[in-house]
């Protein structure tokens, strides 16, 4: 019967315990850490309760440094998964925030080229800013656009002159350099690039 209570009265701990933490952090390791550290107390406690007087004091000893022994391994073991875990969604990010950073000059690269190859090839077309707002270069940017709303990418006429064309290239899921940094649309410490069209080219900046 005692072993029922304390099977239930565990069980239903340790759930609680790890709905709660999951509840309040949104970590799944920590809501694990949480109730596995429960789990151990709760088993340790036990050990102690049916290894109490009159059982030897010899094995009683054994048995709990065993019960140290294999919770320290499992510590270990937990705490290298962890590890690995963290390290490869670091390693993920890093390769996604590299890959953003390309689709990012892509597309403002693209969006520049059509409009010099416009601006050289349409002698209609007397100014830069005649150019980018020749059809192709406004139907590529606003498809890139349309494409932006689904996958937080964003890329805006930051300023539209005779001379000069400002693009600018914003990654709303990701963070970039500086978490302070303002960006374009307001937002704060977002991946953010420039892109500058003149008569002499195109030239990139990344601001975060």
């Amino acid at each position: 019967m005692i072993l029922f209570i304390w099977l239930v009265s565990g069980s239903l701990i340790i759930s609680t315990s790890f709905l709660t933490a999951y509840h309040f952090t949104s970590d799944y390791w920590f809501a694990g850490g949480v109730s596995s550290s429960l789990a151990g107390i709760l088993l340790f406690t036990f050990l102690i309760y049916i290894t109490r007087h009159p059982f030897p004091k010899k094995i009683r000893i054994r048995l709990i440094l065993i019960y140290i022994v294999f919770a320290a391994l499992l510590i270990t073991g937990w705490q290298h998964q962890k590890n690995q875990g963290n390290w490869h969604k670091t390693a993920l990010i890093a390769v996604k925030q590299s890959i953003d950073k390309d689709i990012l000059k892509s597309y403002i690269y693209d969006v520049l080229l059509r409009t010099m190859y416009q601006y050289y090839q349409n002698d209609s077309l007397l100014t830069l800013k005649d150019a980018f707002e020749h059809k192709e270069p406004m139907e590529l940017l606003a498809e890139y656009q349309k494409d932006a709303a689904i996958d937080s990418l964003v890329i805006y006429a930051a300023q539209v002159k005779n001379d000069t064309i400002v693009l600018v290239g914003q990654r709303n899921l990701f963070s970039g350099n500086n978490i302070n940094f303002k960006n374009h649309n307001g937002r704060k410490g977002k991946m953010q690039f420039t892109g500058v069209l003149t008569i002499d080219g195109i030239t990139y900046e990344q601001n975060n």
